[in-house]
């Protein structure tokens, strides 16, 4: 092995380390260096596509991976990372194959599954990208975003059960996520399990009890269930946090509405009003 394929090797290192402590131009800087010595290897300009992407720099980083690609066609991650900066530039088509070509020579990858469910989610093929997830979750069970992306496509097709289950799954590895507690809760109330839908809104409140989301969503299940003094009282609590809440108003206005306390409900519709005259 020369002494230019060493010193090349040595940027690499180099420029590999400055990347994993955040100096992505210092390493970029390492891997131009490198790639003028040994400008035949398809890594450093994977590395240095990694670098551009950080910074932001897209369509730089595409041209990296590409350039990689050439020297390598079957670099599963460079495919994959493409995939992830045409993304970034909107160009859904285009991700898309490339998370097609990473999953063809890698399919053990969990992140190109995830990735290319994605994309089927924003493009409204929701069955796929459901397929897509599972297989991402088959090949690593503990994998959060494909769980929690599953749950989304499910709500989106409408199978609320069946999202239900996957935000257990999702509760099963993180007790504390408030946000999967609401949506947990927002599926059980669409599918009439109210007393369910308040027992999880109350768990996501232990974790964030000043999230005004979740305080709205627990009112309006109150509201559901003719519990009007108790969903006032929440909404109360809303208007503490957030005075100009228009929706905590209206739903207040109808509460006070359905106790007959017309003047309390004026005032609340009124106010509601002067926030936003088209609500």
């Amino acid at each position: 092995m020369d002494e230019e394929y060493l010193r090349a090797l040595e940027l690499f290192d180099k420029g590999v380390k400055l990347e994993r402590l955040g100096r992505h131009e210092d390493a970029i800087a390492a891997f131009d260096s490198a790639i003028a010595i040994a400008p035949g290897l398809a890594f450093p300009w994977y590395v240095r596509g990694n670098a551009l992407y950080e910074l932001g720099h897209y369509p730089d980083a595409i041209d990296c991976y590409k350039k990689a690609l050439d020297l390598d066609p079957d670099y599963a991650d460079a495919w994959n990372n493409l995939g992830l900066s045409e993304f970034k530039l909107l160009h859904y088509t285009d991700a898309l194959s490339a998370f097609d070509k990473a999953i063809a020579r890698d399919p053990s990858n969990a992140f190109s599954w995830n990735n290319r469910g994605v994309i089927l989610q924003i493009q409204k093929k929701n069955v796929e990208a459901v397929d897509a997830f599972d297989h991402a979750l088959a090949i690593d069970p503990k994998y959060t975003e494909p769980l929690v992306n599953k749950s989304n496509a499910l709500l989106a097709l409408g199978r609320y059960t069946d999202a239900i289950t996957t935000y257990n799954a999702i509760l099963h590895l993180d007790s504390r996520n408030a946000q999967i507690w609401q949506e947990k809760g927002h599926a059980q109330a669409l599918i009439e399990q109210y007393d369910g839908a308040l027992e999880s809104f109350n768990q996501a409140l232990l974790i964030e009890p000043k999230n005004s989301k979740i305080l709205i969503e627990k009112a309006k299940t109150l509201y559901t269930l003719k519990k009007f003094p108790e969903a006032i009282e929440v909404l109360e609590n809303v208007l503490f946090l957030d005075d100009a809440n228009v929706l905590a108003w209206v739903t207040k206005g109808h509460a006070l509405t359905l106790l007959d306390r017309y003047r309390d409900a004026v005032f609340a519709f009124n106010k509601a009003l002067t926030l936003d005259p088209d609500c």
